[in-house]
């Protein structure tokens, strides 16, 4: 008779066990190390803007038509000129209106002088001003200086576009770089 040798290692049961384990804790990682601080949406909001008023200063060479970027002091819609008025794109998913979160707002200063912003109410047809910052098929854009701050930190960004339609976003500043 043989002797019976007893098998050594672990169980599948077992093994199950440790992975389930390691996935629950590697979520936990997961989840606080990418919780967003307030700097992280100011960043994420201005960066949006700035990418999508260069996508629109392209379109606009591309289609030979004028564009408009209408700020409130909490969100931005993107406009067309149709004729001699304004509309906002409403159709297109790119340019939607969109807002700010709660907390943050805009700061808005055309030829160095700022501008006060309205908050994001919308106004009917006839109400309508002209946007603030026009994207123009010739490439121009109107030269501005925007400012993205939250209530909850003292640091902010800034995105600047020239006349020749360059853009430039600076950030994260603080208190100190205020002009």
């Amino acid at each position: 008779m043989r002797p019976v040798r007893r098998q050594s290692g672990f169980t599948l049961l077992e093994l199950l066990a440790v992975l389930v384990i390691i996935g629950i804790l590697a979520t936990f990682a997961v989840i606080s190390v990418t919780r967003e601080g307030p700097e992280d949406v100011l960043y994420r909001e201005i960066a949006r803007l700035d990418t999508l008023i260069r996508m629109l200063g392209e379109e606009s060479i591309l289609q030979d038509r004028q564009f408009g970027v209408s700020l409130s002091r909490d969100g931005y819609a993107f406009e067309i000129l149709d004729g001699a008025s304004w509309l906002e794109l409403i159709d297109d998913p790119l340019y939607r209106a969109r807002s700010l979160p709660g907390g943050f707002h805009f700061e808005l200063s055309l030829d160095d002088k700022a501008l006060s912003l309205a908050a994001g109410e919308s106004q009917g047809e006839d109400e309508r001003p002209a946007p603030q910052i026009f994207v123009l098929s010739s490439g121009e854009l109107t030269p501005f200086e925007l400012t993205v701050r939250s209530d909850k930190t003292e640091s902010y960004f800034r995105l600047s576009g020239d006349l020749l339609g360059r853009l430039t976003l600076e950030g994260p500043l603080g208190v100190e770089d205020f002009p």
